[in-house]
């Protein structure tokens, strides 16, 4: 077999087995919490007064958390996933271009499907404003998936460095998003993990059933 193919083959393997192990932590993470769990109370109990009051005890702190917070945000999301998938369509690569618009719209579809079925409500203490339901947290279930995304479209064109740098990124962003929802008194702990593992289940089998760079002939045509 070819040294291409078996690297695809590898790729999507990697890409499964990461999509079915965040599903696996998801479905069992949305057992515990519907169920409430005592273990699991406690602890989104005890992380959500400990991190909420050091935010009401540090004003400066508190207005980072509101800043990095926006990077969640949906209209910023949808500011990068739209140029993401323009770059992609000027450049003639149409799977990767159809892969960012389907993980990023199945993302956000799928993730709202799930908080209204789970409708968890939130903390009743929130520093800043935030409605809807909890559970998993749309910001980070937003900012987790973009970075999973662009990870997946841009990793053929890095450079050694470039994939360290945009992996590093691509972890640092979404748990610091994640922190500030909890920071902010607006979601409870397990909310943040849920959204990250949703994000990574929905994104990896995405692209293992619709590889964005399986053949430069799909995407330049004949």
């Amino acid at each position: 077999m070819h040294l291409v193919a078996v690297s695809a083959d590898v790729s999507r393997r990697f890409l499964v087995l990461v999509s079915a192990l965040a599903a696996t932590g998801f479905a069992v993470l949305a057992v515990l919490v519907a169920n409430g769990v005592p273990a699991i109370e406690r602890a989104d109990l005890a992380t959500h007064a400990s991190l909420r009051a050091y935010s009401v005890a540090h004003s400066g702190y508190l207005t980072a958390m509101k800043a990095i917070t926006h990077l969640g945000d949906g209209v910023v999301i949808l500011v990068v996933d739209t140029a993401t998938f323009a770059v992609f369509l000027w450049l003639r690569r149409w799977r990767a271009a159809i892969f960012v618009a389907t993980g990023g719209l199945g993302v956000w579809l799928l993730s709202r499907l799930t908080r209204y079925l789970m409708a968890r409500p939130r903390p009743g203490d929130l520093l800043w404003h935030a409605d809807g339901p909890a559970f998993p947290s749309g910001h980070t279930t937003n900012i987790a998936a973009t970075a999973a995304i662009l990870t997946i479209v841009c990793w053929p064109f890095l450079t050694h460095a470039g994939r360290i740098t945009v992996g590093v990124a691509a972890v640092a962003v979404p748990l610091a998003v994640g922190f500030t929802r909890i920071a902010g008194g607006v979601h409870w702990l397990t909310d943040v993990v849920g959204g990250l593992l949703f994000s990574l289940a929905v994104v990896c089998a995405i692209a293992a059933t619709y590889p964005p760079h399986a053949s430069a002939a799909t995407d330049h045509g004949p």
